[in-house]
């Protein structure tokens, strides 16, 4: 993936949430993303961005959303193994 598509969708999901009166900073996408464990070789930057967003708009913080998507990838790694 481009760096162009990476912002283009973080940006996205900036003002997505920004129009559900939810306020963060693209660093904090950002670091979201980056603090959870990848679950493939494939970059799946969006789908995480996605899941960050969602999260967010399900009146999740920061805090509680970045844990909940390192959860998600423990359990896939976790099935992955199996």
């Amino acid at each position: 993936m481009e760096p162009k598509q990476y912002s283009s969708g973080a940006v996205a999901a900036k003002n997505e949430l920004a129009k559900m009166g939810i306020s963060v900073s693209l660093m904090e996408i950002m670091q979201a993303v980056s603090e959870v464990p990848k679950v493939s070789a494939k970059d799946d930057f969006p789908g995480a961005v996605t899941a960050y967003a969602t999260l967010r708009s399900q009146g999740a913080t920061h805090d509680e959303a970045v844990k909940g998507m390192q959860q998600v990838a423990k359990a896939v790694r976790r099935n992955q193994r199996q």
